[in-house]
């Protein structure tokens, strides 16, 4: 029975582990990679702003004006030349809307390239990489696990 007990207590730790480590890897790998103010942030061709809610009445989630302001200063100070602005646009518009905030803080709407299939963060890289190999990802802590 005691063997049991150690056999199963065994897998459930690496049930954990496996669940835990790719996040533990990415946390690693993205140590010292992190910014929180613009002057950190090293200047790259693109920041790449994720998509997130944007209500039936196309108004910004808190999260997505979040992102589309701290790309616009990135912007505005140098640190990158384009943003690229995907969202979902399957309902509310959330990439237009986005982008089009983006213009309103200042962004040219030259310098803003819409990826409106953005349906989630693998798809946003994905299609990111078919326009840039190098940008700067702009999120908020939560998402970045």
């Amino acid at each position: 029975m005691r063997s049991r007990k150690r056999v199963v207590a065994r897998i459930i730790l690496a049930a954990i582990l496996l669940f835990f480590a790719p996040q533990a890897m990415l946390a690693v790998r993205a140590w010292g990679r992190t910014y929180g103010q613009v002057e950190e942030v090293p200047s790259l061709d693109y920041g790449v702003v994720f998509g997130a809610y944007v209500s039936a009445e196309e108004r910004l989630s808190d999260a997505a004006r979040e992102r589309v302001e701290a790309g616009a200063a990135l912007y505005r100070a140098g640190r990158v030349r384009k943003l690229y602005v995907s969202g979902d646009n399957r309902s509310h518009r959330q990439a237009e809307r986005m982008a089009a905030y983006a213009v309103e803080q200042g962004v040219a709407a030259e310098d803003v390239v819409i990826d409106e299939l953005g349906i989630d963060t693998h798809d946003t890289c994905r299609h990111f990489g078919e326009v840039g190999q190098e940008g700067v990802l702009i999120t908020q802590g939560y998402h970045l696990p």
